[in-house]
């Protein structure tokens, strides 16, 4: 499915299943993180990234540089919670938190041991600059995508853009001007929208 030919810049790949995408674990907490896509401004600063974190500890820290602020979704797993002490709001599938800082504490409640990974996407952003957003949507037939969707994730079924075929657990990086049609067979995907 992935075509070297159709990667983009810093040898990513443009299209490409979860596992095209490099894991690396997290520094605080078990588990692997994997940079989807992102987009870096002036000076190599970065203005988003979309990861995708498979958490396996109780706890887990994430932490991104100083003036970012974070999305974060919970696509799959035991439940999490994100923040510390009395501020802990639990993720909901499908369901999206911000939080304006740029140190997310996860942690999961339950019984200790056998517990499965919890997936998650955080997006970390600029947050001097204007928020992204991500939204979900069904997608069987087409679907004419907005000029600000920048990365699709693939969660259930398939999508083609353009010539491209994407089963699920995929993601589409989207450059300015592509192709605003995408078809889906029955496909749940994620949008990432940036203003």
């Amino acid at each position: 499915m992935h075509d070297p030919a159709r990667s983009a810049g810093r040898g990513r790949p443009r299209a490409g299943s979860f596992r095209d995408f490099a894991p690396h674990a997290l520094a605080e907490g078990r588990g692997l993180t994997r940079e989807l896509a992102s987009e870096n401004g002036e000076g190599l600063t970065l203005q988003w990234a979309l990861h995708l974190l498979e958490v396996r500890s109780r706890e887990a820290r994430i932490r991104q540089p100083a003036g970012t602020a974070q999305l974060v979704v919970g696509l799959s797993g035991p439940q999490v919670l994100v923040g510390d002490g009395d501020a802990r709001v639990p993720l909901r599938p499908e369901v999206v938190v911000s939080e304006r800082t740029a140190t997310l504490d996860l942690s999961r409640p339950g019984p200790r041991g056998g517990m499965p990974p919890s997936t998650l996407l955080t997006l970390s952003y600029d947050s001097s600059r204007a928020t992204p957003s991500i939204h979900f949507a069904h997608v069987t037939g087409h679907l004419h995508l907005r000029p600000d969707v920048r990365v699709v994730v693939v969660m259930r079924g398939s999508i083609t853009h353009d010539d491209l075929s994407l089963p699920a657990k995929s993601v589409l990086s989207l450059e300015p001007g592509s192709s605003p049609y995408l078809h889906g067979e029955d496909a749940r995907v994620v949008l990432l929208r940036v203003p």
